[in-house]
């Protein structure tokens, strides 16, 4: 992600367009949930379940939580 992310800081409605993480590694260590100040666009094929997101009006970002699935 942080190729795609260049210089310029995060920002609310970043989104991930492709994140290359181990799901089932994570899911045998034992990791149920993700945090992501971006939205994970290949979720799905990561074996992520988007769970909710979380905002307020005075933050400048936005939280997005997902669950590991198992493999």
């Amino acid at each position: 992600f942080s190729a795609q992310a260049g210089d310029e800081a995060l920002k609310r409605g970043d989104k991930i367009t492709d994140l290359r993480i181990n799901s089932g590694l994570l899911d045998k260590m034992n990791c149920r949930y993700i945090f992501s100040l971006c939205e994970i666009e290949n979720s799905k094929e990561l074996n992520l379940f988007f769970e909710k997101k979380f905002t307020h009006d005075r933050s400048m970002y936005e939280i997005f939580l997902y669950k590991v699935m198992p493999a």
